[in-house]
């Protein structure tokens, strides 16, 4: 692995570069427990994972780091333009706002939280319409449309969007205020409620095409 290093780095380097041009990087990071480092105390480092890219031409890397702080996101994301999506980690909001990206949200992690709600159920009622069946239904539905247009040109599946998506998106967003008002915070629904709420308000949230793959 480490021989290999050397003969693919030119084609790391182009992956990174088009990465950046792409206009759309999803990013995330996720825990990594190391034996021994000499750059941090702690055995939890990160893997930052950065995809972009078209269905068919997707671009994915994978960079390790014994940080997950803002300062790694800013030098993965420098040079981009256009939207950075992510699962709601605050060191993004900085770092989007420093280099004027569009941080946005993602559906798939605002519908596994309503997924939680559900388990945390009794047994008894995870098969009835309950309010968190309810927003996962609708949540379904938007992934529905993208599905069905994802052979569509880009300017067929914008007006498709416009057209369907948006009043489908308005109306989640009222229907959960509505409902949040209602809802415990402090169990799985208020919490799920609350993070849909959140992001929407603070962010754009959108289907993550990562997800629907």
């Amino acid at each position: 692995m480490i021989g290999l290093l050397t003969p693919l780095t030119p084609l790391l380097n182009l992956m990174d570069e088009r990465i950046r041009e792409s206009g759309y990087v999803r990013i995330d990071e996720t825990p990594l427990q190391v034996l021994r480092s000499e750059r941090a105390a702690s055995t939890e480092h990160w893997m930052w994972v950065r995809v972009a890219g078209a269905p068919g031409q997707r671009l994915i890397l994978f960079d390790y780091d014994a940080s997950r702080g803002g300062a790694v996101a800013e030098r993965l994301l420098e040079g981009c333009e256009g939207y950075v999506q992510s699962d709601g980690y605050g060191a993004y909001d900085g770092v989007a706002a420093k280099l004027t990206l569009t941080h946005v949200g993602c559906m798939a992690h605002a519908r596994r939280r309503f997924f939680e709600a559900i388990k945390a159920l009794p047994c008894a009622e995870q098969k009835s319409a309950t309010a968190a069946h309810e927003a996962v239904r609708r949540i379904d539905a938007l992934y529905t449309i993208e599905r069905e247009t994802k052979a569509l040109e880009a300017d067929q599946r914008q007006r498709v969007r416009n057209e369907q998506v948006r009043p489908q998106l308005a109306a989640l967003h009222a229907w959960a205020e509505a409902l949040v008002r209602q809802t415990l915070p402090s169990g799985k629904l208020g919490e799920a409620l609350g993070y849909l709420l959140t992001h929407y308000a603070e962010r754009q949230i959108m289907p993550s095409p990562a997800s629907m793959t």
